[in-house]
């Protein structure tokens, strides 16, 4: 229940209840409170936060495994609440567990919900009684040699090179060692197996209906109820030689992998794949062409395939479409074994009387030699320069191996890189920051706020102030929140939409104009008197908004597509219309691709053999040989566009033939162009009139060419002279 002050005119609470100064509040979320008094003055109430606490069922983190071996334990913690009380009667937060049973715990949280959380079982196995007794063949050795080891007193013997993780050597009661050629320590331990029912399942045998198969694209896929041993499968194969199967997850990542040779007909495989549980596991063959017998649609199938109660083989990869068995049969499960382990026990092997050198000074000197067996040497080659990071002092006779790469480094142990073992330095040294140490600490920071005592910045660092100082580390106490404090209610007349803390108090109501029709989206019931400021929902719901952007069609302001849908894409992809008609062959839109029309003259060279009716679109070649071409234009020569010049040459340069005899004006040669003139010139293109011939006594005296007419050529002769001075 959230209550405000009585005395006041009007309650309008945020969650919609009105008129009243009490709401009851019954799910989670932010309350606030609108009120007003008789005089119209209004105020806003502070935010009040519910949190709404369900009850959730507790949960359970279990560190450790669930199968446990005897002398173990496992710590189980449960989620937070107000108390706990677990199936043992414990009352804290975590609980060791150390014996069977089944486990869960019961929670009460703050608002007093009670839950049980999931229960879970914990199964304790036996132990091995304890490490095995080893002995050996010999324990002290008087040169290198191989020995052989034995335990007893314990089941599944595992023999190691170190007590703890270490490599595995081997397994069983005896191990025959390498060579040992140093004294050398050996571990065992003994392991107490508990094994589940060996369960069968899957096709047992071969049928008539199915055939030796090359695909390896397909496969069985099962689950596994429970952690689970895929002991072995039978397979029928054709041909011998190696296969390789695996183990996949849903994923198709390889959890197990083996390479077996397999030989040609019935073969049992020992898999020995561990599987967690888990669902659609497959089994698979990855060789190409494997080979081997897969039961087809003739065959009579029975998915799914149980696998005792720990599992079941679902189906084919091929699908329930197609009913095939690829090549696994008769598969031998069990539930994952669980193994105790001892600790581990050491034996070792002691080498004696090791032959070497064993003088001192001798360049191959054995210190664990203890028989000289006359293999010294003395002169020793090697790098001899005392700088060299292969620096040999025991070389006498320099090699030319000396390098000084292997030993370079940075050699200020002020740095943050130092390497004591470099003994050359190459530059590399790394400096830490100023007023940083090597990992980025302050090295002063009295304060321990991670900023450096140095780069310390002053300032208000309460960010609900005025003055708060975004960079300021460090508070210097000159915070204030009067400059930028105001009042926050919109619909107060002195509203200051810049303050940015409530001083609500202050607010004015009743004394300034503003919206008062109840309609409008900005409407202040607070306002004396309308000042025309009113606004409306536009169509897309926003205050005074303008409603579509031009040219749109809604207010996100996509526009009409081509077939008139707002927003829409068009044509669909392909189509030549809005019904989603695509071109048939004729490029006609939703035709049916016998109507083609085009050119159906064979003597067009347009001519179009697909077409089936006439469209008048024939064309023909012109004489420049383009088809539909116009030919040679209108004051042109030919095609390539010339004209004639001034003596008829097609694409000629020249401008003027003021006689018309076919010599361009500028290439005239002036000169007697009679041939029977005493001065005839062969090389005159235009007669000048200065022929001159032996009977200067014509009959004819106004044939002035003397070719025994008078033409109009002998006026232009004439004329020629027109206007010359004699002299």
């Amino acid at each position: 229940m959230i209550t405000s002050p009585l005395g006041f005119e009007t309650y309008s609470w945020s969650n919609g209840v009105t008129d009243a100064n009490t709401i009851t509040v019954t799910e989670g979320g932010n309350f606030n409170l609108v009120v007003t008094t008789l005089e119209g003055c209004g105020g806003i109430s502070n935010v009040v936060s519910v949190i709404d606490i369900t009850g959730d069922a507790p949960t359970i983190e279990i560190d450790g495994d669930l199968n446990l071996c005897d002398g173990g334990d496992i710590a189980m913690t449960a989620s937070e609440a107000a108390s706990w009380v677990w199936s043992t009667g414990e009352e804290t937060q975590t609980i060791v567990v150390s014996s069977s049973g089944t486990y869960s715990v019961s929670t009460v949280d703050i608002c007093f919900n009670a839950n049980d959380s999931e229960q879970y079982t914990v199964v304790v196995y036996d132990s091995p009684v304890g490490p095995p007794m080893l002995t050996a063949s010999a324990t002290e050795l008087m040169g290198p040699a191989s020995v052989t080891l034995a335990a007893t007193g314990g089941d599944n013997i595992q023999w190691y090179d170190s007590e703890f993780d270490g490599n595995l050597l081997a397994a069983g009661s005896s191990y025959e060692t390498e060579i040992i050629e140093t004294s050398t320590t050996f571990w065992a331990s003994s392991s107490h197996i508990t094994s589940g029912e060996l369960v069968a399942g899957g096709e047992m045998e071969i049928q008539t209906g199915g055939q030796y198969h090359s695909n390896s694209n397909r496969w069985l896929e099962f689950d596994a109820y429970e952690d689970m041993l895929l002991g072995s499968v039978t397979v029928y194969a054709n041909g011998a030689y190696e296969r390789t199967f695996e183990l996949i997850d849903n994923s198709d990542n390889v959890l197990a992998s083996t390479t077996i040779f397999v030989e040609d007909g019935e073969n049992i495989l020992d898999l020995n794949f561990e599987v967690p549980a888990g669902d659609n596991y497959g089994l698979r063959s990855t060789t190409d062409d494997p080979q081997l017998w897969r039961e087809g649609t003739d065959s009579e199938l029975s998915y799914p395939y149980p696998l005792g109660s720990i599992g079941s083989i679902t189906q084919s990869t091929a699908g329930p479409s197609f009913s095939y068995y690829y090549f696994f049969y008769n598969w031998q499960v069990e539930p994952l074994p669980i193994a105790c382990e001892s600790d581990r026990i050491s034996i070792v092997i002691i080498l004696d009387n090791i032959e070497g050198c064993t003088i001192s000074f001798a360049c191959n000197y054995d210190p664990e030699a203890t028989i000289d067996d006359g293999s010294c040497e003395f002169i020793c080659e090697g790098c001899t320069d005392g700088v060299a990071c292969n620096y040999d002092p025991s070389a006498n006779v320099d090699d030319s191996s000396c390098e000084y790469f292997s030993c370079a480094g940075c050699t200020d142990v002020e740095t943050c890189n130092y390497n004591s073992s470099s003994t050359i330095d190459d530059g590399s040294c790394l400096y830490p920051e100023q007023y940083y140490d090597c990992f980025s600490n302050c090295i002063n920071d009295i304060d321990s706020d991670g900023v450096c005592d140095d780069l310390e910045i002053l300032g208000c660092t309460d960010d609900g102030s005025c003055n708060y100082n975004l960079l300021a580390t460090e508070d210097d106490d000159s915070c204030e929140y009067e400059t930028c404090a105001g009042c926050q209610y919109e619909f107060a007349c002195n509203y200051d939409p810049d303050a940015t803390i409530s001083d609500n108090d202050s607010c004015e109501f009743g004394t300034c104009p503003g919206c008062s029709d109840s309609t409008a989206c900005n409407f202040n019931p607070t306002v004396s008197e309308d000042d025309g400021s009113c606004l409306h929902l536009d169509e897309c719901g926003i205050c005074g908004g303008s409603g579509f952007p031009d040219g749109g069609c809604d207010c996100d302001g996509n526009t009409l597509d081509e077939c008139g849908i707002c927003g829409g894409s068009g044509f669909p992809d392909g189509g030549c219309d809005c019904d989603g008609n695509t071109l048939d062959e004729c490029g006609v839109c939703g035709g049916d691709g016998t109507t083609c029309p085009g050119c159906t003259d064979s003597a067009a060279c347009n001519y179009d053999m697909n077409a089936s009716s006439e469209d008048g679109s024939c064309l023909y070649f012109d004489e420049c040989g383009e088809c539909g071409g116009e030919g040679v234009l209108e004051g042109d020569c030919d095609c390539d566009g010339n004209v004639l010049d001034a003596t008829g040459i097609c694409g000629g340069d020249c401008t003027d033939d003021y006689d018309g005899d076919g010599v361009c004006d500028e290439l005239e040669v002036y000169g007697c162009t009679y041939p029977d003139a005493m001065n005839f010139d062969s090389l005159a293109t235009a007669d000048d009139g200065s022929c001159l011939y032996d009977d200067v006594s014509s009959d004819c005296p106004s044939d002035i060419d003397g070719d025994g007419t008078v033409t109009t050529q002998d006026l232009l002769s004439f004329l020629s002279f027109f206007g010359e001075i004699c002299e």
